[in-house]
């Protein structure tokens, strides 16, 4: 995917900084074309977002989690891609020079109309004396459908375990310490769960 005007003038204004430091003891401003470059070539989808809230630059890997071209986004605010907060309120992407980092649940809905979980990994960075947010975002959508599979596979096994007519006592097999019994267990050998 080609790098729009916009995309490549914000990354050349990285470089800019970089090799025009107010202070050679900033790491951040000596390593900036370094950042650049693992910018547009990270596997993770990253995302420049300039202190009026728009895009200034996103990397292939964010176009393709998104499905959309990185020069789609440059020059929009991320809420008109279809990206989702909680509260709707994507001004949690606006520069707080004293914010150190935040880690913000986003959501989108495909083209397929499935929904799409992200979290995305907000850092500020100075470019071109201005404060911007570095955002790394990463799909978690996988997790999380096997966190809900494994809830429920959890609540079918209490379940199972909790009306079991047999005795069942789950133990730690290392030290025989007893973690669990049902009421089955309890009834048999007359022990309240707080003896066994």
């Amino acid at each position: 995917m080609a790098e729009s005007a916009s995309q490549s003038q914000a990354l050349d204004t990285l470089s800019f900084a970089a090799s025009h430091p107010a202070s050679t003891t900033d790491p951040l401003l000596a390593a900036t074309p370094l950042f650049a470059r693992v910018f547009r070539h990270s596997p993770v989808g990253m995302v420049i977002v300039a202190p009026d809230g728009r895009v200034a630059a996103a990397n292939n890997a964010l176009g393709r989690m998104l499905d959309l071209s990185p020069a789609a986004l440059v020059g929009h605010p991320l809420v008109d891609v279809g990206l989702s907060h909680a509260t709707d309120d994507l001004r949690l992407f606006a520069p707080q020079p004293d914010n150190p980092g935040t880690d913000v649940p986003l959501w989108r809905r495909g083209r397929d109309g499935r929904v799409r979980h992200f979290v995305a990994s907000l850092q500020t960075i100075p470019i071109g004396g201005e404060t911007h947010v570095v955002a790394y975002l990463q799909d978690v959508s996988e997790f999380q459908h096997l966190s809900r599979a494994l809830a429920q596979s959890e609540a079918r096994f209490r379940l199972f375990f909790e009306n079991a007519p047999l005795a069942l006592i789950v133990s730690d097999a290392a030290t025989g310490r007893i973690i669990d019994v049902n009421a089955a267990a309890c009834r048999q050998y007359g022990y309240s769960r707080a003896d066994f």
